[in-house]
């Protein structure tokens, strides 16, 4: 018999150093007393002391570490004892039940480790228990207890962890097995809830067997699968989440398998599907944003612990759900699980299910073959899937598969374009492991070469064609193919390194160059073609090097950041031979350093040059004397990072040494070049800022030299500097020093002005254009290149090279220097670079072993709190550079005692009592700037470990600041708020919302690190202002008191909304909040709704629903506050408000009995009908719900699958009457609605006064409209919404859109949406071009697959069916020819060719602006559109040219070559020559599109095209471009239709 008596008396709390001493003793064995009869005693008391220490809430965690660990030695010395009470002790349930309760509540807030050797000690335990019966009742504790935490689905339960944790421990150790789980389930699904007081519990005999079958045991592990994986949302519960799944699964297959009978399936479907198949799909259907934590944690243990399963799913996974026939039905969630486990069972290693799967594939097709068919799928996680088997096969030494590389050929073009970040960086990983493969195969192929004959080898063709290689062996077959998938590729990345490619696709190709640099250098510059010889494959391609290195030097002007970089970095990698081919005729014309700031000819610099070094230098020259001269006159950021990144590269090649750890006379050289130009630019801004402005400009000048300073500084290693270099750097710093210090003289005086944006010292004249814009732009970025030199001098290592020549006396100026810049600067971009600056400068103080050095930033502290009493009445720009001088002089010391004391500092200025001014005038308020410091301490995440410790101080702090009567303070004091509450949560913002968040986690410790929170929030909501009701509607503003009173309240809601509420605390917490609700404020209202709704339990949501509608309202305000709460409400419930009405016939309220509520009438009375007197509506509601009659007609003529005559007839003349809507809601609701309408009208083939064609060429004239890229987005999505409605009821309709040319300004229009800027437009427009596609190849019985594409995708998919479908229609020829020579706003019928000579001029020259407008449409490439258009005019037939059209193309035509021709003779282009710009190559790349269609049409000698002419012009072009260096582009489009 055990007992469980307890002793009266409260054992106490036991310190910490008394815990440590009872541990030591329990683990010697020694109980504290020669009397064992009082050890024991002893022992029992210490036991329960221990417990309820270990219990307590407020301890530190090591404090509470300590606890367990002599918890745990309590527990052992219960077990090895031989006496009985003691046994009876070690084996109490009761003691057992305590202990793994406190491992339930102490797991969120203290240290994994002790807490598991606690679960670990439980489980030693429980198995040395003698008694079945206690056992029994343990383990029913055990799922009981676990379950109600698992099934609660309570967001701020920080249980759960914990409770999967302790489900997964005791299933693996074989103490629960899964028949335990399911009996305590279905008896709790049955009603019969077990707790710790239940009967079972109470009895000390076994669980009752079940009378349940097979089939009810697999339906409630069904429902104990799914409430588990309802907490994989929550990335900290998601991997214990998983495995939890696994051992539970591999548990359950293990008993069931004893049973003889096997389960009833529930659907045909469920045969031979493993137990665990259906949940998770039905799950991932409903949360299909979750698949990814799936792949990671569920799927990798289900194959790991269920290798039977996952061997049944096998046996159906080619065969049900990668067969290619059933890939255009099935939808995607079943795709995506199915590939996800194929991949989770390749990488766990069984190669037997693999095999399988492969040998029992529909039609012999591999893995391979149907994922090559899944590359382009709309769904990203599906494409990587299908790309990652192509990558990782089962065989990686095997070949790829012709059909492989034709679809990737396909698709890696949609793969650089790729838009969103984390799926291209996904795609372009794959990227690189695809051609690390390809390059081992071409590696073993040219083992083995030359070993074939030459007629064993055919020219290379198009890699689609393949009937030209059955006749070859098959070795060389698929040798061509794949030299002539990489030659491709080496093409494909030339293009998309074209100035008019978009960001994305420069990203991918750059990345892609420098890997193949590093990985195949040898197969990316050298042509590895069959029909090259082996002596010139030894060669370079100089050709590709050439329009490789012209590519590259033109991105180091790119305005993106981090183009710029890979490009110059790309650069820095090539081998120097390669820049061999940009050493010609005319690159002469640039060829030394000293020619690039104009100082004069450099004696000897050429003679120590190679001849490698030598081609680079010529090119590199001219590129960046180019350069220097587009940033001088146009003053732009990106120019003048190209040129300082170019002149470091130009620097790096003149060098006569390679190694890295030297700075040689030529390095010294460009530096005091380039301090010298600096000097005299500064000397002119100083005299004239105006000149300077525009012809002397700093910015580009501190660019270079921080980039050779980086060059130097940026070693891997430290290592000691000779003393001659540390002299010369000495000087360096010096003068560098001086330089910047005369920078912030000459542009303080306006950076300082309290509103620097408008200083204006002159009036701006034509003479004299410099506006404010230009003198702003221009000191800003002077004085942030300066700071940013000064951060290359002292930033790296603390070893690093030019920091070893700094002095004492350096430290003191360059941190002085800082710090009077953030002490006057009103500009607030440059804060951010200073202050960095500044803390990069106290770092290597504090490193130095100078005392006096050391001490500078303290120095520099006291310094701060001098300013911060001194600036007390300068209140603009946030306390302007205060808060990060404060910043940078704790970035050096993080924590510690004097981060603390700077906490204490400021928290007492702040706390100082503000006086009234009933005079209103200006008073000292240095609280301002004391919260402004902290807010920007606790927002920065290098303090994060350091400020915990002030956070409750703050929070008082914060709370007073919001009951000052001075505004200033109220309002810094809601910013250090936020910026507390942001800390609160982890650093983080992330909110409730209405949809479960993969951001979220389980539980918020805010209440127990924070105690004093809960009655904050009680302070906060309680807070109460007196309100006249005159002033809430007297003019536009609310009064300053309820201004006041959104201030407190918003905090305390914020809290509330992200951790809920405590529950000691809940009822005063939630009436509080709740008289919110009726507040005379409307943000109050709607936030009070907010907080309140994510309170009640989720299955709570229904019966708050019900007692809030029958709850009367007393005011119009309390009205719409409740019904905001029902909105909050319903939404946790998966309901939209437009869903609301419907929802009363679900199950969610069949209970309610709430229809024939008043509340209820007034809710859906507040949401579907005209309800003037209520405010709420009129300001809330959709527009489309008082959108004219019309829209209302529409849809009722519509309910059906066509459209009667007359009410037809008479839609049409109410459209015809009331036009286009003067409200843009109206109007792109009307737009949208059309689309059905339409398709009906087609259907019917209605006789109107207007024919149906001409109201199809009416709506498509309108659709072009909407679709323009100078329309609103919600206008263009209006119109693709109508065409997608449009073509999917007339495929419903079977409606045979594709048999007239009537409706090719629909396709048209849809292609369009497909080169949308807005992504969503784009979408819709994707998806609606494979519904359609796939539609009509059902039509035709056309057995090709049909998936959802991606856009780029569908677009090629689409082109290729109007090119199919109309490839004899004039309309789509001009139409093409119009887009080739330049798409005009259509619809005019004949395309307009503009004199190409006077755009040539007009796109030459530099745009000077500062700041350039930006692309209206940057997804577009037109130069690529124009490529892609020469495809379908080269498609059509001869019998759709039109005469006349074609005549004007080919004077067109002409004009453009010899324009082309007579720019090229006079001006040599190379490196960014004038070429480079984009408007020009595309210019360019349509005039010799048309000229290669033209040459193709010359063969038809009935069209009259003189081909002979043509053809002679176009190799003038290219033997004048050889001679210039024309863009590569172009070249390759003239050779191409030369051939």
């Amino acid at each position: 018999m055990e007992s469980d008596q307890n002793n009266t008396d409260e054992p106490a709390i036991i310190p910490e150093e008394q815990l440590i001493s009872i541990a030591k003793s329990l683990k010697n064995g020694d109980l504290n007393g020669p009397d064992e009869n009082i050890s024991k005693k002893q022992l029992k008391t210490t036991l329960r002391a221990v417990i309820k220490t270990a219990s307590c809430t407020y301890l530190s965690e090591g404090y509470a570490a300590t606890a367990c660990d002599t918890l745990r030695a309590c527990l052992a010395q219960c077990v090895v004892s031989d006496s009985s009470d003691t046994d009876a002790l070690a084996y109490s349930r009761q003691i057992w039940k305590e202990i793994f309760d406190l491992f339930l509540r102490s797991s969120e807030s203290r240290r994994p480790k002790p807490l598991k050797l606690l679960l670990l000690a439980l489980e030693r335990n429980f198995v040395k228990i003698p008694s079945q019966s206690v056992k029994n009742h343990l383990v029913a504790y055990i799922i009981s207890k676990t379950w109600q935490v698992i099934s609660l689905k309570d967001d701020a339960n920080s249980a759960v962890k914990p409770s999967l944790q302790a489900l997964r421990h005791f299933i693996c150790k074989n103490i629960i097995d899964a028949r335990d789980i399911i009996s305590i389930i279905s008896q709790e699904l049955g009603s019969r809830v077990i707790d710790g007081t239940d009967i079972l519990l109470a009895q000390n005999t076994p669980l009752p067997p079940s009378p349940m079958t097979k089939t009810k045991y697999v339906e409630h592990s069904h429902q104990f699968i799914y409430t588990t994986l309802s907490w994989m949302r929550y990335p900290d519960v998601a991997p214990i989440t998983g495995r939890l799944i696994g051992v539970f699964c591999s548990s359950l297959r293990a008993w069931l398998s004893t049973w003889g009978e096997p389960p009833e399936p529930v659907t045909n479907s469920d045969i031979n599907q493993p137990i665990w198949f259906s949940v998770l799909k039905s799950y991932v259907q409903k949360q299909p944003e979750l698949l990814n934590l799936f792949a990671i944690h569920v799927f990798p243990e289900i194959v790991h612990q269920d290798r039977a399963g996952i061997a049944e799913f096998a046996e159906i996974l080619s065969l049900k759900y990668l067969d290619l026939a059933n890939l255009n039905v099935h939808g995607s969630a079943d795709l995506h699980i199915s590939l996800l486990l194929l991949r989770a069972t390749k990488e766990g290693g069984d190669s037997n299910i693999i095999k399988a799967t492969d040998a029992e594939a529909v039609d012999n097709e591999s893995i391979e073959v149907i994922a090559s068919h899944l590359l382009c799928h709309a769904d990203a996680q599906i494409r990587l899937l299908a790309f990652s088997f192509i990558v990782h096969p089962s065989a990686p030494k095997c070949p790829f598969l012709s059909i492989v590389l034709s679809s990737l050929a396909l698709a890696l073009p949609h793969y650089h374009a790729e838009i969103d970040p984390k799926a291209r960086q996904d795609h372009l990983a794959l990227i690189k492991r695809l051609f690390l493969r390809l390059i081992g195969l071409l590696t073993n192929f040219s083992r083995g070469l030359f070993d074939f004959k030459s007629q064993d080898l055919i020219p290379e063709r198009d890699l689609l064609a393949q009937d030209s290689l059955r006749s070859l062996k098959p070795e060389a077959a698929s040798l061509q193919q794949h030299l002539t998938f990489f030659e491709w590729y080496r093409a494909f990345l030339l293009h998309e390194l074209d100035s008019t490619a978009s960001y994305q696709r420069h990203a991918v190709s750059l990345r892609m160059v420098d890997f193949l640099l590093s990985n195949g250098a040898g197969f990316l510059l050298r042509r590895m073609s069959n029909t090259t010889s082996k002596a010139e494959r030894r060669d370079l391609d100089s050709s590709f090097c050439h329009d490789l290195l012209t590519s590259l030097l033109a991105l180091v002007l790119d305005p993106f950041d981090d183009i710029r970089e890979l490009a110059a970095c790309i650069l820095q990698s090539i081998p120097p031979e390669a820049w061999a081919s940009l050493s010609k005729e005319g690159a002469s014309e640039v060829r030394t350093l000293s020619q690039i700031c104009a100082r004069g000819p450099v004696a000897g610099d050429d003679a120590s040059l190679s001849a490698h070094n030598s081609s680079a230098i010529s090119g590199l020259t001219l590129a960046c004397q180019r350069a220097a001269k587009r940033a001088q006159s146009t003053a732009r950021a990106d120019h003048a990072d190209g040129f300082g990144r170019l002149y470091a590269l130009v620097v790096g090649f003149d060098t006569e040494s390679n190694q890295k750890n030297t700075w040689s006379d030529n390095d010294q050289l460009a530096l005091c070049r380039l301090m010298s130009d600096l000097d005299d630019r500064i000397s002119t801004t100083l005299t004239d800022i105006h000149t300077a402005v525009k012809t002397a400009s700093l910015h580009e000048l501190l660019i270079a030299a921080r980039y050779l300073v980086i060059r130097y500084n940026s070693q891997t290693r430290p290592y000691k500097i000779e003393p001659p270099q540390c002299h010369i750097w000495g000087e360096n710093v010096e003068r560098l020093l001086v330089l910047s210090s005369d920078v912030w003289s000459a542009v303080k005086h306006v950076l300082c002005a309290d509103a620097p944006e408008g200083y204006e010292p002159d009036i701006v004249t034509d003479e004299n254009p410099i506006g404010p814009k230009d003198l702003l732009s221009f000191c800003w970025r002077a004085l942030k290149e300066s700071s940013t030199l000064m951060h290359s001098l002292i930033a790296g290592f603390k070893g690093a090279p030019v920091v070893q020549a700094f002095q004492k006396h350096h430290y003191r100026t360059f941190g002085e220097l800082a710090f009077t810049e953030l002490a006057e600067l009103r500009h607030r971009g440059a804060f951010s670079t200073v202050s960095q600056t500044l803390a990069d400068c106290c770092i290597r103080c504090v490193e130095s072993e100078d005392l006096e050095t050391q001490s500078l930033p303290k120095e520099w502290y006291q310094k701060t709190l001098l300013y911060i009493q001194q600036r007390a009445s300068a209140l603009t720009r946030r306390s302007a550079g205060l808060p990060a001088m404060i910043i940078g002089i704790l970035s050096a010391t993080p924590k510690g005692p004097f981060f603390d004391t700077v906490l204490k500092d400021l928290q007492a200025i702040a706390h100082v009592k503000t006086e009234k001014n009933l005079k209103n005038e200006n008073l000292d308020l240095p609280q301002v700037h004391a919260f402004n410091s902290l807010k920007d301490i606790f927002t920065d995440a290098r303090f994060n470990n350091s400020v915990d410790k002030h956070m409750c101080s703050s929070l008082e702090l914060a709370v007073h600041a919001l009951e000052s009567d001075r505004w200033e303070v109220r309002n810094c004091g809601l910013m250090l708020m936020k910026a507390l509450i942001t800390r609160m949560n982890d650093g983080t913002n992330t909110l409730s919302s209405k949809a479960p968040s993969t951001s979220r986690h389980t539980s918020s410790p805010v209440y127990h690190k924070y105690p004093n929170v809960p009655e904050l929030i009680l302070r906060l909501l309680t807070h109460k202002v007196a309100v006249d009701s005159e002033g809430l509607h007297q003019g536009v503003t609310l009064p300053e008191k309820l201004v006041s009173q959104a201030q407190h309240v918003f905090p305390a809601l914020e809290i509330i909304e992200q951790s809920g509420i405590p529950k000691q605390y809940h009822a005063e917490i939630r009436k509080a909040s709740w008289d919110h609700l009726e507040g005379p404020v409307w943000a109050i209202r709607d936030k009070a709704a907010k907080a309140l709704s994510y309170l009640p339990k989720s299955d709570g949501i229904e019966s708050e629903v019900k007692h809030c509608l029958q709850s009367s309202c007393s005011s119009q305000n309390s009205l719409h506050g409740r019904l905001l709460y029902l909105r909050y409400l319903t939404t946790r419930l998966g309901l939209d408000s437009e869903d609301m009405f419907e929802a009363t016939s679900k199950d969610n309220f069949k209970d309610c009995n709430i229809c024939s509520l008043d509340g209820w009438q007034l809710f859906t009375h507040y949401l579907h009908e005209d309800c003037p007197e209520n405010p709420a509506y009129a300001l809330e509601v959709a527009a489309k719900r008082r959108c004219k009659p019309l829209v209302g007609r529409f849809e009722e003529s519509l309910d059906g699958n066509s459209v009667e005559p007359e009410i037809s007839q008479t839609i049409f003349a109410d459209m015809s009457a009331s036009g286009v809507p003067h409200h843009p809601e109206h109007a792109d609701e009307m737009l949208r609605k059309t689309g059905r309408f339409m398709s009906s009208l087609i259907k019917e083939d209605i006789k109107l006064t207007a024919t149906v064609d001409e109201m199809v060429v009416a709506w498509s004239k309108a659709l072009q409209l909407a679709l323009d890229e100078t329309a609103e987005v919600s206008t263009r999505q209006a119109a693709v919404d109508s065409l997608a409605k449009f073509f999917e009821y007339t495929q419903r309709l079977e409606v045979h859109t594709d048999k007239t040319s009537g409706y090719l300004p629909l396709f048209l229009s849809l292609y369009d949406s497909l080169l949308d800027d807005d992504e969503d437009v784009r979408n819709t427009g994707a998806a609606t071009v494979s519904k359609l596609l796939a539609s009509i190849a059902a039509q035709d019985d056309n057995t090709a697959v049909r998936i959802p594409l991606m856009v780029p995708a569908a677009s090629h998919q689409l082109l290729e069916y109007l090119k199919a479908h109309y490839r004899n229609s004039s309309a789509f020829w001009a139409e093409a020819v119009q887009r080739i020579i330049g798409k005009q706003s259509r619809p005019q019928r004949l395309p307009r060719f503009p004199p190409p000579r006077t755009s040539l001029e007009r796109l030459k020259p530099e745009d000077t602006t500062l700041f350039v407008e930006e692309k209206q449409n940057l997804y577009i490439d037109e130069a690529k559109e124009a490529g892609i258009w020469l495809g379908a005019l080269l498609s059509m037939d001869s019998a759709a040219i039109e005469t006349e059209t074609l005549r004007k193309l080919e004077s067109w035509t002409l004009e453009g070559i010899d324009a082309l021709i007579e720019t090229a003779s006079t001006e040599f282009d190379g490196p960014l020559g004038w070429t480079s710009k984009p408007e020009v190559l595309t210019l360019g790349v349509r005039i010799l599109h048309a000229a290669h269609a033209l040459m193709h049409y010359s063969k038809n000698e009935s069209l009259g095209v003189d081909g002979s002419g043509l053809r002679t012009r176009l190799k003038d072009m290219l033997l004048v471009g050889e001679q210039s260096q024309l863009n590569g582009t172009w070249m390759r489009i003239i050779r191409r239709s030369l051939e």
